[in-house]
């Protein structure tokens, strides 16, 4: 472990020395803060109609992305807290915490990046799922969801990850990454929650096909080690993948994974099993002069706070578009289905989320949004189905951005 510190930290100064050069013409900061007011229907996913019961809610949500930019480097920062009071509901925290950190360092013959993420929230919303993917770092996957949103409980999660590219020639490199990530629930016990440490590595060897078109195939090693020792899985793995690129923000990549999870499960008492599984993802984006598509397709092979690895049948679209100068549309839809690696009682877990939400700015840095949410879940093995309608109304303020002044958002 000291050995991957030593080499994040390597990372970091690299980040940091690859961008000293022309500090102050390429610093920027931009502060955002929203207060906010939310009603549902059944937020906590009730199962039963006759318990189903309305609640308010209230956030402010303050953060700040810090960063900094030269012709080969590229670093990022973005702490946020965020402060909130649910009168009907009692035990949920007050106040979240999250940062974000991303960066990259280009040179002739390839780039070293490092990505990093702290969060540390209530169950309440941490496991409740979003629709629309996370603006700071689009591409990332979001596996950490669950559904179980019963009030009680912290959920605490890091994720680390190095990573590199090297180009031998015009036409072949190679890249490569190390991911940490860990889920925490404490000391509490939460029914069907369950904390992990998974560390994942990959090595892809990468061929141009094209001036717009690669190849790409490697292996692929993880552990996945629940928190409460129930579970041990062990997976060695290929991917291959073929990526279209027209351009930064039109992109396309199919990959397709086939895996060897070798698992020990503990539970009464220890039973191991070897399991062979695939995965098929199709993720890009697309985007016109005003329109623009995101989406995540396909069979992921993911850890997951069941105490097991699973896979996860998803479909995640979003689209945005202006409507004029001043009004801008987002609408999300995320369907889910996940199942427990080696799982033979075939406990599927279906969920679909959507995120309708038109903003309107007021001045270049105020905007007032309205949101319409819907979430509805059948969580298998007789634990019946549950949906929730949520409307939520946002003022909020941004700072201008001069790092993308003259660039479509």
């Amino acid at each position: 472990m000291s050995s991957l510190c030593r080499k994040l930290a390597g990372v970091v100064v690299v980040l940091l020395a690859g961008s000293a050069n022309g500090w102050a013409q390429q610093t920027y900061f931009v502060p955002t803060v929203e207060a906010a007011a939310e009603w549902n229907t059944n937020r906590e996913l009730i199962t039963v109609p006759a318990l189903e019961d309305e609640s308010v809610g209230y956030r402010l949500n303050a953060l700040a992305l810090w960063g900094r930019r030269t012709e080969r480097s590229q670093f990022e920062l973005r702490p946020r807290v965020q402060f909130q009071e649910f009168p009907d509901r009692e035990g949920i925290d007050p106040v979240e915490y999250f940062l974000d950190l991303r960066g990259e360092h280009r040179t002739l013959k390839g780039e070293t990046a490092l990505f990093a993420r702290y969060a540390r929230q209530d169950v309440y919303n941490a496991e409740y799922g979003d629709a629309a993917f996370d603006e700071f770092d689009p591409d990332r996957p979001d596996v950490t969801s669950s559904g179980i949103v019963f009030v009680g409980g912290t959920r605490e999660t890091i994720e680390v990850e190095p990573s590199f590219l090297y180009e031998f020639s015009e036409l072949t490199s190679m890249s490569g990454l190390i991911n940490y990530r860990k889920v925490d629930y404490g000391d509490e016990f939460l029914t069907e929650r369950v904390g992990y440490e998974s560390p994942y590595a990959e090595l892809m060897l990468i061929r141009a096909l094209g001036p717009l078109v690669e190849f790409a195939i490697g292996p692929y090693a993880s552990r996945s080690e629940a928190n409460d020792g129930s579970n041990e899985t062990d997976t060695l793995g290929a991917k291959i993948s073929l990526g279209y690129k027209w351009s930064e923000t039109m992109y396309f990549t199919a990959a397709a994974v086939g895996e060897r999870d070798e698992i020990t499960d503990f539970t009464p008492t220890p039973v191991e099993d070897s399991v062979t599984d695939w995965g098929l993802e199709f993720t890009g984006y697309y985007r016109k002069r005003l329109a623009g598509v995101r989406y995540s397709i396909g069979r992921f092979l993911t850890p997951s706070t069941f105490g097991t690895r699973s896979t996860k049948d998803q479909i995640r679209v979003q689209y945005l578009r202006p409507l004029s100068p001043l009004m801008t549309f987002s609408g999300a839809v995320r369907f889910t289905r996940d199942q427990r690696v080696g799982d033979t009682a075939n406990r599927d877990r279906d969920r679909a989320l959507a995120e309708l939400t038109l903003t309107r700015k007021l001045t270049p840095t105020w905007y007032v949004s309205g949101e319409y949410r819907y979430v509805w879940q059948d969580l298998g093995g007789g634990g019946g189905e549950a949906d929730n309608n949520g409307i939520l109304i946002t003022v909020g303020y941004k700072g201008l951005n001069p790092a993308r002044q003259g660039q479509h958002e």
